[in-house]
């Protein structure tokens, strides 16, 4: 079933084409089902066009006038798909503009009427929005014609709608009106026997009181409009309504801005009022404490503005304001004086401030509140310091519900003095007016004038310098000294959670060329926990909003910053400046960036800041984002200086998921920036812990430790740091991983921090785990409060007399182990003294044996000769076993079966292993304390791990399981084939392996069995006989091994 259509006139639907056997997908198309009599309603008053101009294959029946489905062969009476200029229609209407509360007469043309029937009764034309209907006629030269309502019943006048009515338009019984808006645009319509005909009939409906409160304001509309000033009513009507006059009164005056200036004048006046011309060239004369004022066209505004600019005078004086505007002069009231005053400063604080500038200064003096902000320059050496008003025009402060006045600690006394807000001028509930400009606020310095200094190229004392309307007022004697900047030295820790905060109050920095952080009194914090939380801005074009509390977290660790110079800095910042990747993918939909919102936990707080093009400070352009040439920039204001060397900050919240942004962390001290960075690392953000909360809400029996799962727990957290409560008690930490805390609960179960008062459940104590500012309450906790039957004084004996028993036992059994063990060792020791004899008695028997077989030989060698064979011949049949390939075994041809593509990289591999064996260090590399002994022909013992050596290469080998005695042989005769070319360097290695072979048996206590066993390389290429695959071996000269009866192979 397809969806009802409402506002269109058709729904897309997908059809896929899928097979029944496995739901195989195989196709889909998109079909857009349409309905026709929809189609007619989509444009207003127009419902032929609508229905015959869509994209739809739809016709208009005249007859029926109703809109339908084409049809291939269309009958009389039908207006064909996109034909809409054949449809009946009415356009061109006569006056385009009708004033309110007038009988106006409109013409209107029609077209295509043939098929349509209006009669003198049978037509209307009205307008939907404010709901008349009037009757229309036809004129004899064929236009149509029809008269808006003018008059009430019983005679009343006209009335404008009740403004609590939608659009603030309507129809007062027979009169139309309109109040909300100068003009109201109309569609008109036209029915025909109550059915509509398309209309094209646009016209404007305009109210000549509306923005018009004086005579000239009147005088100066459109002439379009023919508005007139009517001195009866005192009001702006249609010149058909009244009798206009032909003069304005004189102008009238009803406010200036500035009230005072400086002797040397040259300051802008603003003379606000009625009347005051409807041009500037009406503008005659202006005087201002009998001075003249030089008119500005440039800041004329028609009726209710004038800007002119002041001469300067002798003395102090004060006086009214005249203005003579074509002739009629206009004077000020009494209590609407202009007052001309010298301003002196005297005095300024702080006298000392860091060379980059953003010290708040506050100048002591008298009538420093002359002029308004754009008058006032204060400049040091030349280098203007940024006059500050209070309270900035555009800033709205709003404290929470319910809270009658705010406190603050000066942190940098140490001090616990509360002052009210008030006192502050800081007036919970209070706003600024939002009439005023914020181009042109008032002053409000009192006896002191603040400002903000600017970076300074050079540092030491600068003459502080004060100017109203560009003319300098005397200063002598005032001073300001520019220090070196402050200096960050370290920091720790080096990370912090994402957002590891709760929600609390939080303001929003509008877009604008920078978001700068707040200035409003400095080193003070705001005692408040509420939903909403004041800021306040030193520059007006700066907007800040009170947010409530919408954040789910916020940094919140302690971050302690060392360096030098704190105690020349007011205001400290911690700004992360958030760069958005375009590479990074989001597990999941991201949220929108003006819903995110960031929490300030005790203090001022921080703000997210959406700044447009450069990011502020030295953290480079944020030039990539979620909105073409956006970033974030997070501003935490919360922080303690304990010290000129020693400040800690809150860390402040980042979007929650860090990995997708290029974070840049700076500490903002007044006008310096530092990136927090030092050799050790920068400061990063981690996302923020998990916790799993317990099965069931409740974790039972945790008299011992609870132990609670999460992730990321130690990523930016130490044991140190993080906390747990059971109901209002501490949990003291004892483990705390990355998965997994562990903490001891107190020994009797503590009372929840809210007591239920019906289910028992709930009056068991809460589980809390608190990172920096943020908590978790992962379920209840309930203690095992089951009493043990048997009394303590019977579980103690049934405990210790079996431990007893079991140790006595335990140290028996070792002594008679200890004795056996002793006797088998002394047997074994019998044993291998009779093997060793029957050797030693076997060893002389072979070596008679093989005198007597040499002196054979040599007999032989003597009457045939000595048998010469070729180097190669004779080290395969002395040095290999005879091998299953015969002569082609490849360590008799030393042709390796290679592929030729790899036989290039195996040779050059060859080679370079060849330099190896030839490098004592690869082969053997022994200590220099081990190699000056055994150059000594010395052989110590020494302690375990004295003599650490790195792997060596023969060692490595020997310590592989598969390398078996075989193996062990064949590498023994490679390696003094290989070497026999530096025989003086294979004794050496061959003595170091012996002397190595040696200490091992002689630490060992067991140097009898040392040639014995023919298990380590030394022996094998020494010449050791052994029982191994090679076995019967014979030591040759230098290690060559010569299998037995070699002599038949000679």
């Amino acid at each position: 079933m397809l969806p009802p259509l409402l506002s269109v006139d058709h729904v897309a639907v997908t059809i896929q084409l899928l097979l029944r056997q496995g739901n195989i997908f195989l196709t889909s198309y998109q079909y857009p089902f349409y309905d026709c009599r929809k189609a007619m309603s989509l444009e207003e008053n127009l419902p032929c066009i609508s229905c015959v101009s869509n994209r739809w294959t739809c016709q208009w029946d005249l007859r029926y006038h109703e809109c339908r489905e084409a049809s291939p062969n269309p009958e009389d009476g039908i207006i064909r798909a996109h034909m809409e200029d054949s449809c009946p229609q009415f356009l061109d209407p006569s006056p385009l503009v009708i004033p309110v509360n007038h009988e106006t007469d409109v013409t209107f043309q029609g077209k295509n009427l043939d098929t349509v029937k209006v009669r003198k009764q049978g037509a209307a034309a009205g307008g939907d929005l404010l709901k008349f209907e009037e009757p229309v006629r036809m004129q004899e030269s064929g236009n149509f014609i029809f008269r808006t309502p003018k008059v009430q019943p019983q005679g009343r006048p006209a009335q404008l709608l009740d403004p609590r009515a939608p659009y603030g338009v309507g129809v007062t019984s027979r009169s139309l009106s309109h109040d909300a808006n100068e003009t109201l645009p109309l569609h008109l319509y036209v029915k025909s026997y109550s059915k509509n005909i398309d209309s094209k009939l646009h016209v404007t409906l305009y109210n000549c009181s509306f923005g018009r409160s004086d005579c000239s304001l009147c005088r100066a509309a459109h002439p379009t409009y023919k508005c007139a000033w009517c001195g009866g009513q005192s009001r702006c009507v249609y010149e058909a309504l009244c009798n206009a006059t032909s003069e304005c009164p004189p102008p009238v005056i009803t406010r200036i801005q500035p009230e005072t200036g400086p002797l040397g004048g040259g300051i802008r006046v603003t003379i606000l009022g009625s009347n005051l011309g409807v041009r500037a060239e009406d503008i005659q004369r202006i005087s201002v404490a009998g001075r003249n004022c030089t008119f500005q066209p440039e800041g004329y505004s028609v009726s209710t503005r004038i800007v002119c600019v002041i001469e300067a005078a002798e003395a102090p004086l004060t006086g009214g304001v005249e203005v003579d505007v074509l002739g009629k002069l206009g004077r000020s009231p009494p209590d609407v004086q202009f007052t001309f005053q010298q301003p002196q400063p005297l005095s300024v604080e702080p006298q000392e401030g860091p060379q980059a500038g953003g010290t708040m200064l506050t100048i002591h003096g008298t009538h420093l509140d002359t002029g308004s902000q754009e008058d006032v320059r204060v400049t040091l050496s030349g280098v203007p310091c940024k006059v500050w008003v209070s309270p900035p025009a555009a800033v709205w402060l709003t404290l929470a519900l319910g809270m009658e006045g705010g406190t603050y600690r000066d942190l940098r006394g140490g001090g616990d003095g509360e002052a009210s807000l008030v006192g502050l001028g800081l007036v919970p509930g209070e706003g600024v007016d939002a009439d005023q400009h914020p181009s042109s606020p008032r002053t409000k310095f009192g006896a002191q004038l603040q400002c903000v200094t600017g970076p300074q190229a050079t540092r030491g004392q600068m003459p502080l310098e004060v100017s109203y309307g560009g003319s300098p007022v005397p200063s002598p004697g005032i001073i300001f000294t520019y220090r070196e900047n402050p200096v960050l030295r370290a920091f720790e820790p080096l990370r912090s959670f994402a957002r590891n905060q709760t929600g609390t109050p939080q303001a929003l920095c509008s877009p604008g060329p920078a978001c700068p952080p707040a200035h409003l009194q400095h080193n003070l914090v705001l005692s408040t926990a509420h939903r909403v939380c004041p800021f306040a801005h030193p520059d007006p074009h700066v907007h800040l909003e009170a947010l409530h509390g919408l954040s789910q977290g916020g940094g919140g660790r302690s971050i302690n910053v060392t360096g030098q110079g704190f105690s020349l800095i007011q205001r400290f910042a911690m700004v992360v400046i958030a760069e958005p990747l375009q590479s990074w993918q989001p597990p999941r939909e991201a949220e929108s960036l003006q819903s995110m919102t960031v929490s300030p936990g005790a203090g001022w707080g921080s703000a997210l800041a959406l700044a447009n093009g450069d990011a502020p400070g030295k953290g480079g352009a944020c030039t990539r984002g979620l909105m073409a040439g956006t970033c974030l920039q997070v501003v935490g204001m919360d922080y303690v200086l304990h010290n000129d060397t020693k400040v800690v900050f809150l860390s402040p919240a980042v979007p929650e998921e860090p990995e997708a942004y290029n974070l840049t962390v700076l500490i903002e001290m007044d006008g310096h920036r530092a990136l927090l960075r030092t050799e050790a690392g920068a400061f990063e953000y981690v996302p923020d812990p998990t916790f799993e909360n317990f099965t069931g809400g409740v974790k039972k029996q945790v008299n011992k430790l609870i132990h609670a799962r999460g992730t990321n727990l130690n990523k930016a957290m130490t044991l140190q740091e993080a906390e747990a409560f059971v109901g209002a008690e501490r949990c003291t930490m004892k483990t705390l991983t990355e998965t997994d805390l562990y903490c001891e609960p107190p020994e009797v179960q503590p009372p929840p921090k809210r007591r239920q008062k019906r289910d028992t459940t709930h009056n068991l104590p809460e589980f809390i785990v608190k990172f920096g500012s943020r908590e978790w309450v992962l379920g209840r906790v309930e203690y095992d409060t089951r009493v043990s039957d048997v009394p303590l004084s019977l579980i103690l004996p049934l405990v210790i007399v079996p431990m007893v028993v079991v140790i006595a036992v335990s140290v028996y059994c070792y002594w008679r182990k200890s004795q056996q063990a002793e006797r088998e060792y002394e047997k074994i020791k019998s044993q291998l003294e009779g093997l060793e004899e029957s050797v030693r008695d076997r060893c002389k028997k072979e070596f008679t044996d093989l005198m007597i077989e040499m002196e054979d030989q040599t007999n032989d060698v003597h009457e045939a000769g000595i048998p010469v064979l070729d180097y190669k011949t004779y080290t395969d049949r002395v040095f290999f076993l005879p091998s299953k390939d015969g002569d082609k075994d490849v360590m008799i041809t030393g042709k390796l079966d290679i592929p030729e593509p790899r036989r290039q990289v195996v040779e050059q591999a060859l080679y370079q292993f060849s330099n190896l064996l030839n490098s004592k260090s690869f082969l053997i590399n022994v200590s220099r304390e081990a190699a000056g002994q055994r150059a000594g022909g010395r052989v110590h013992r020494h302690r375990a791990g004295s003599d650490r050596r790195p792997p060596q290469f023969i060692h490595t080998l020997e310590n592989q399981r598969e390398f078996s005695a075989r193996a062990k042989v064949y590498f023994a005769s490679l390696l003094t084939v290989a070497l026999h070319g530096k025989l003086e360097y294979y004794t050496d290695i061959m003595r170091t392996l012996f002397l190595e072979l040696l200490e091992q048996y002689v630490v060992a206590k067991n140097p009898k069995l040392m040639l014995r066993r023919c298990t380590r390389v030394g022996p094998q290429a020494g010449g050791c006989r052994g029982s191994g695959a090679g076995g019967g071996w014979r030591g040759g000269l230098w290690g060559t091994q010569e299998p037995a009866g070699a002599s038949q192979h000679r």
